[in-house]
């Protein structure tokens, strides 16, 4: 399978995804609409767009997909993910939930920095609702 994209596929998934970001200055107002788009190339249920704080331990939420009840505007991050803000870039994949904890899940990790993929985890913090 190739992953080569032509012009007009890029086009075609592009265009849509400009036209709503032209709407509004605010991501916050459009960010429902910039994650339906987005799911139909990269599926997923919750889009979540934030800034890192300077002491990279917090994340401070601008836009989330949907409404997450008793997510503040600034999160605690896990060692994980303050691990993984280090790298250039990471793809968390094969996400399932861990065996025994409802919330928590599992999977693995591909970060710029290494050559392999690592076992990754993640359990909100309780900031992130009412566990």
């Amino acid at each position: 399978m190739s992953c080569e994209m032509t012009v007009g596929s890029t086009e075609q998934i592009l265009g849509p995804l400009l036209n709503v970001l032209a709407q509004s200055l605010d991501v916050r107002a459009v960010f429902a609409q910039i994650s339906a788009l987005a799911r139909q190339t990269v599926p997923h249920d919750l889009l979540h767009f934030g800034v890192v704080t300077d002491d990279h331990r917090h994340l401070r939420l601008l836009a989330l997909s949907a409404e997450q009840p008793g997510t503040g505007p600034e999160v605690p991050m896990s060692e994980e993910a303050q691990r993984t803000v280090e790298e250039d870039s990471a793809i968390i994949h094969h996400v399932r939930p861990r065996r025994g904890d409802v919330w928590a899940l599992e999977g693995r990790v591909r970060s710029a920095g290494a050559l392999v993929d690592r076992s990754w985890e993640w359990q909100p913090h309780p900031a992130w609702g009412p566990w």
